[in-house]
């Protein structure tokens, strides 16, 4: 249920959506409106405008789509709702959530229940943490640069502290709803 694939990504692409990053600024969507936890820390892939970084990430999107598809064949269409590049700084860690849940208290508007499927390439591995965990599975999947794991977005999972220096990933969420598609 839960798959890391090592080498997804080259050394080269982590780096460059890592320099990417470093070199825009921050993009604020509407839908962040109420996730103030990742405010200053996200940016949208659906937000590139320079054709050489858009044309990486739409490879990206093509080899996702097409891994998942093969790791969960029973599930017929898949489309990709959302990927944003996150930056995590020292001191940084998420507790135990899942990425399907319905409109929390207080924010309605942000049912996000729509997701099935929950991606993280981490694009650097140069920091202690920063593990992504399974409470459910006694699982903790370690970082390293270019590997995704994959899982269903009902999974609880979360991110241990980060200590020493920033990590970076890619986060993707997927649906099996085309209407839901960015």
């Amino acid at each position: 249920m839960i798959h890391e694939v090592p080498n997804f990504l080259s050394k080269e692409v982590c780096e460059q959506a890592i320099l990417y990053y470093k070199s825009t600024p921050e993009v604020k969507l509407p839908a962040q409106e109420h996730d103030t936890f990742f405010w200053g820390r996200t940016k949208p892939l659906c937000t590139i405008q320079e054709p050489k970084v858009r044309k990486i990430f739409r490879v990206f999107e093509t080899m996702m789509l097409q891994t998942i598809s093969k790791l969960y064949p029973d599930d017929g269409f898949i489309f990709m709702e959302s990927c944003d590049l996150v930056k995590w700084p020292p001191g940084w860690k998420m507790g135990a959530h899942i990425d399907n849940a319905p409109d929390p208290p207080g924010h309605p508007g942000s049912d996000i229940t729509h997701r099935h499927y929950t991606t993280v390439c981490y694009l650097n591995d140069d920091y202690e943490g920063g593990s992504t965990f399974f409470p459910e599975y006694n699982q903790e999947c370690i970082p390293e640069q270019g590997k995704v794991v994959f899982f269903p977005a009902g999974i609880q999972h979360g991110v241990n502290e980060i200590k020493g220096n920033t990590r970076y990933t890619i986060a993707t969420w997927f649906t099996r709803k085309s209407e839901m598609v960015y």
